[in-house]
């Protein structure tokens, strides 16, 4: 089977599971702790996937691990799933996924705002509601701040980006010029 749907199932699992039990968001708590073991613990995947460390000292890190995270029952039991099927490289992706999907399930979407200096609070609330119009879902907005884009928004949605910023203007200013779409005239 391959990986992409393996991921998928594996989050879909978790998603139907915390939903049933309205733990969603604990859930995603105890994934993002997983993510931050595994990218910080460098060693640790290598020597859970070792074949040369015993079951039972493998058993009993994870043990000490998924105490110290301080897991749900749920993921542990996801944990445990992922180790005995050799597919902890996926935590990572039912991670992503997990939030997806259940963000999808609770009518959210996640959209990244790019502008040259902080958005004043209307400013934020006012292209809040904008973009909750225009999805018809509730927006949870995460803010960056880049002085190279000199004015303007840059709105990442999914895949689709829209990009009203100076910095894409003048890009586009200067196609224009450089392929000779301007006529003196103009």
């Amino acid at each position: 089977m391959s990986a992409v749907l393996l991921v998928r199932r594996y989050a879909k699992a978790l998603v139907l599971i915390g939903q049933e039990r309205q733990m969603l968001d604990r859930f995603q708590q105890d994934l993002e702790r997983l993510e931050r073991l595994f990218s910080t613990e460098k060693r640790l995947l290598p020597l859970l996937e070792s074949p040369s460390l015993a079951k039972a000292r493998k058993d009993a890190l994870l043990a000490r691990f998924e105490d110290y995270l301080e897991l749900t029952p749920q993921v542990r039991n996801l944990v445990q799933v992922l180790r005995n099927k050799g597919r902890f490289r996926l935590v990572t992706r039912i991670a992503q996924a997990f939030v997806e999907q259940a963000d999808a399930a609770l009518g959210i979407q996640r959209v990244r705002v790019d502008s040259a200096t902080p958005l004043r609070t209307e400013q934020r609330l006012r292209l809040q509601k904008l973009l909750e119009n225009r999805e018809g879902r509730t927006i949870v907005m995460t803010e960056c701040c880049d002085p190279a884009l000199i004015g303007g928004l840059r709105i990442t949605l999914n895949s689709r980006i829209l990009d009203g910023t100076v910095r894409a203007q003048l890009a586009r200013m200067a196609e224009i010029i450089t392929e000779g779409g301007l006529s003196h005239g103009d």
